[in-house]
């Protein structure tokens, strides 16, 4: 099967179709997210399914924390994280891993600190849990920008 390049429309129609309105919905809620915040929307090139993942473009680097999938699927970018300015400590990735198991029905392993840990959309209906998750962004956003990055 051929690559193609997904878009907002078609992602959240495919998240939609699969998983319903309300999932659909909490992915909309993330892309407003980022939306508000100016970051840059990457859109992902699956045969099957679509993803976005939120970027801000910081200095010269990118900093994606998640990747969201149009199977209602939303991955920790943790792997990708421990290469780039300010969560390439073990320490702060561990701070975030903390910050995203106090969402209800998360519990990811001190290990996943190194992967590419997912959480289903389904876990984010209840609006504390999405407000969980925007809050975590926040902080997020704000260790990289709060960081006197030092890039050459």
């Amino acid at each position: 099967m051929e690559k193609r390049n997904w878009n907002e429309d078609d992602s959240l129609q495919d998240l939609e179709n699969k998983k319903g309105k309300d999932t659909a919905d909490v992915a909309r809620r993330i892309l407003d997210w980022a939306k508000q915040n100016k970051l840059r929307i990457a859109w992902g090139e699956g045969t099957t399914m679509g993803s976005f993942f939120p970027v801000l473009d910081y200095k010269g680097e990118n900093f994606w924390p998640i990747a969201v999938r149009s199977d209602g699927v939303l991955y920790i970018q943790f792997k990708w994280m421990k290469n780039r300015p300010v969560f390439n400590s073990d320490e702060k990735r561990l701070k975030m891993l903390g910050r995203i198991n106090q969402i209800e029905g998360v519990a990811l392993s001190q290990e996943d600190i190194h992967l590419l840990p997912n959480i289903p959309l389904e876990l984010l209906l209840k609006e504390s849990e999405s407000n969980k998750l925007i809050s975590i962004l926040d902080w997020y956003l704000d260790q990289i920008q709060s960081n006197q990055l030092q890039i050459s």
